[in-house]
């Protein structure tokens, strides 16, 4: 088998590309988001596999077959962009979020370095900085990063948190530290405990708190918990909080917690991956005070501002702590003899190199349908 059995030429594909965007436009939309329409046409599994060949074959499928296969896609697919579609983690569709989607989609970048992408990384540094700003750094001081979903987020600022306090820890690993527990109340994400287990902390490392009848963080629940875990002889360094819960979208006392946490010399971690879009509402704003006195946030423009999946990110205000923790210098990429500042390429500070671009399309949004608060 061959991957690149044959050619066709330009004509073939502009021909075929016409006719899948009007496909999409048509199907994908603006008909399937009608309110007549259908959320879903649900099929069990075998129904569907008999309904759309999903298997790939050892002979190319002709231009027809092509089309009608992504017909079926869009029809047996949830449509998202539906008026009666609702999901507490992430909703569409919208058309600035599309059309920044398509041009990504179509230059095909990958966000490390300077010269790749040389609109997209300065494009990343300013959205962050508004995203801070918007948090209430001062003048959008700190750092920050596009993530590959909310629980990366929550994992990297957990990693950030032992790092700060544990340098060593890049290193030499988990050996010669103390045992360290961090705290979390009880309905926060389940991706802390997973993060937990990934970075060699243990599931066990994460004391849930409880929470109020309204699924808030009890203050007292976390003082006492941090009290058992300091007579436990562990070491605790980190307290999550979170703003919007899954279930209740519960916003805990951020700053209440923010004051435990400078009292025990804490790193204050916000999951707002939920409700960090309440920032952009001068109504609702309020509900996240304290946010500002966080160590780091982690923020989904893809769940409350809608925007297509994925966007997320992590907010930090330390600077020069996401390159410290995740740096490695790599000489062939990162190099410091480039005939630009080789300060703009962000990718060292990330844990992961190729990535796709996912700033442009919240950009885009940003652009043409917000005013930012003053």
């Amino acid at each position: 088998m061959e991957w690149f059995r044959s050619i066709p030429d330009e004509t073939h594909h502009r021909a075929f590309l016409k006719d899948v965007l009007t496909l999409v436009l048509d199907e994908a939309v603006f008909k399937a988001n009608r309110r007549g329409e259908p959320v879903i046409r649900w099929r069990l599994p075998q129904e569907l596999l008999s309904l759309i060949d999903v298997q790939t074959r050892d002979q190319p499928a002709s231009h027809e077959e092509l089309l009608a296969a992504i017909k079926a896609t869009i029809d047996f697919s949830v449509k998202t962009g539906h008026p009666m579609f609702i999901n507490q983690l992430y909703s569409g569709l919208d058309p600035y979020g599309l059309a920044g989607q398509w041009v990504t989609d179509a230059l095909n970048p990958s966000s490390y370095t300077y010269e790749v992408a040389p609109v997209f990384t300065t494009m990343e540094e300013a959205v962050l900085q508004n995203m801070r700003a918007l948090l209430g750094y001062p003048d959008g001081r700190g750092d920050g990063i596009f993530c590959p979903g909310g629980s990366l987020a929550n994992g990297c600022a957990m990693n950030l948190a032992r790092f700060k306090a544990f340098p060593s820890v890049k290193t030499e690993g988990l050996h010669g530290l103390p045992r360290l527990v961090l705290f979390a109340s009880e309905d926060a994400h389940y991706s802390i405990h997973k993060m937990a287990a990934l970075e060699g902390l243990g599931e066990a490392a994460v004391r849930s708190v409880t929470c109020d009848s309204q699924g808030r963080m009890d203050l007292k629940a976390l003082e006492a918990e941090i009290q058992v875990a300091k007579r436990d002889g562990v070491h605790p360094f980190m307290v999550v909080a979170t703003a919007g819960t899954t279930v209740l979208g519960a916003l805990d006392p951020l700053s209440a917690i923010a004051d435990v946490c400078s009292t025990h010399g804490l790193w204050l971690h916000v999951d707002a991956a939920w409700g960090g879009g309440l920032l952009f509402s001068k109504e609702h704003r309020h509900l996240l005070a304290g946010i500002e006195r966080a160590d780091s946030v982690a923020w989904n423009p893809h769940k409350l501002l809608a925007v297509p999946q994925q966007c997320s990110t992590l907010l930090v205000r330390h600077e020069g702590l996401l390159k410290a923790c995740h740096g490695r210098d790599a000489t062939y990429l990162f190099q410091k003899d480039k005939f630009y500042d080789h300060n703009l390429d962000p990718g060292d500070k990330y844990i992961q190199c190729g990535r796709r671009v996912d700033v442009f399309k919240f950009w885009l949004m940003w652009k043409g349908k917000v005013c930012i608060l003053k």
